[in-house]
């Protein structure tokens, strides 16, 4: 064969051809070394090979901020010993910040399918930077890193505009299931299941479950609620190490969504628990988990969350003793007074914690928001103190209708707020207002009287109650 541009006998000059490349065929094209017709959101090609088309690559639609905070070096090297599971986390912690600015901007855009996965998403980077010398330690946190690192790649790189992100990848879920089963193994034994490392595993393959993009919202319920039946299993002692403050502090949060959506009582409100909460805050720039502001917020909201679920038992199951019901309606009054009292120094803490220097950039979304979210509490705490009867109802009411009023006004400025942020705020002053008449009534009616001349607290019925307080979202508790 003549090489190209050399005439044969019959003078005619034999040119190579080939197609031009594209850098923008689907990732099972490029993995495959075959032409992609583009077809979106899925390619005929994979369909007529009967392969799974992976998607597109991002469109540069979603603009990733130029003030991106870089990935973290890593302590440890890598060494000729290292397997693909120290790539895999380097791939990881060199994603992870990106991933999070990239669900700040998809809520804006309003494109990601669910919030709560996002909320589970957001909360990676400071325990991921531990896991470089833990690799090739332990097989089935090997695999667990491998399966987020993997999905992390194709949820970066996704196009949302299309079609919401999947990830069907056969191998990926094979390795997924076997991460699965060594956990399961790891759980039966007493000790192991105390270790840092199975609680890691755990929040991996939680971690995975949110990527993937299939996982139902009750299932990530279930998933939350057995990872933290295992720190629960820890103890508060067991917190010590950086690594393990990075693990508990990165699940304060959802331990505490939990516990307020589902009327359960969070242990985390235990004095030992709440020590070893506090004991996880860091300044280090990518423990954002760990800012002072965010884990003070949730050492006061616990108490303020587990004191509206006591308050929503007595109303829904009071006894049928007067004299039991009268003695613990007093009891909890003392305590929702007790934290109205306090719950203004709280907000005053939260407004004085703004980040300034360098945390201003990667922690202060977060600070308005919980800023804002401080609020929403400040005004269910009002309205439980309506309903239980604690002190004066009526400036405990008004305070609430006033705050609702500067929270409506502050929210027609502000832009930077998520979208699960917004709804939630706006629902409860839109709620608030919808509801007015009928506790200003409750409020203003004549005090109730026993039988020995003496007012009586009042204590709102059930059905108003829930009117209000299940339109927040929280669940009725279940009859014990």
């Amino acid at each position: 064969m003549a090489p190209t541009g050399i005439k044969n006998d019959g003078d005619r000059t034999r040119t190579k051809l080939w197609a031009p490349k594209t850098r923008t065929g689907c990732f099972t094209c490029k993995s495959r070394r075959v032409k992609c017709d583009e077809t979106r959101p899925r390619c005929k090609r994979c369909e007529k090979g009967h392969f799974v088309c992976q998607g597109y690559p991002a469109k540069p639609a979603v603009q990733q901020s130029s003030a991106a905070p870089l990935a973290p070096k890593l302590t440890t090297p890598p060494s000729p010993n290292h397997t693909g599971a120290f790539q895999d986390i380097r791939q990881a912690i060199y994603m992870a910040p990106r991933v999070g600015m990239l669900l700040e901007e998809l809520s804006r855009m309003e494109l990601y399918h669910n919030e709560l996965n996002m909320g589970y998403i957001g909360s990676v980077m400071s325990y991921l930077t531990h896991l470089p010398i833990r690799v090739d330690q332990d097989p089935t946190l090997d695999l667990a890193i491998h399966c987020v690192a993997f999905t992390l790649k194709g949820f970066i790189q996704h196009d949302f505009t299309e079609a919401k992100f999947e990830m069907t990848d056969t191998k990926l879920l094979a390795a997924y299931c076997r991460a699965l089963s060594g956990l399961q193994r790891a759980l039966q034994d007493p000790q192991r299941s105390k270790s840092a490392t199975v609680l890691c595993i755990t929040k991996l393959l939680m971690l995975f479950e949110c990527l993937r993009g299939t996982t139902r919202a009750e299932d990530l319920v279930k998933h939350e609620r057995g990872a933290s039946l295992l720190i629960q299993h820890r103890g508060p002692s067991r917190f010590t190490t950086e690594f393990e403050k990075c693990l508990l502090a990165t699940h304060v949060p959802l331990i505490f969504n939990s516990t307020f959506f589902t009327s359960q009582i969070c242990f985390l409100g235990e004095p030992e628990w709440m020590a070893a909460v506090q004991g996880c805050v860091s300044s280090a720039p990518q423990s954002v988990d760990r800012a002072d502001f965010w884990l003070m917020y949730y050492t006061h909201a616990i108490p303020f969350a587990n004191n509206l679920v006591k308050i929503s038992r007595l109303i829904t199951f009071p006894p049928a003793c007067r004299e039991t019901r009268a003695l613990q309606q007093n009891v909890l009054a003392e305590e929702t007074l007790k934290l109205y009292e306090t719950i203004e120094s709280w907000h005053t803490f939260i407004i004085n914690a703004e980040p300034t220097g360098k945390m201003r950039t990667l922690w202060h979304i977060r600070w308005l928001n919980r800023v804002q979210i401080t609020v929403v509490a400040m005004i269910l705490q009002c309205h439980a103190v309506v309903a239980v009867g604690a002190g004066d109802i009526q400036a405990a009411y008004n305070h609430a209708l006033r705050l609702t009023d500067s929270l409506i006004l502050a929210n027609k400025t502000r832009t930077s707020v998520s979208k699960a942020e917004y709804q939630f705020v706006t629902g409860v002053c839109r709620l608030v207002k919808m509801t007015k008449s009928e506790w200003v009534e409750f409020v203003i009616q004549a005090p109730q009287i026993d039988e020995s001349g003496n007012e009586v607290r009042k204590l709102m019925s059930s059905d108003m109650y829930w009117r209000f307080f299940r339109a927040c979202g929280c669940i009725p508790p279940t009859e014990p």
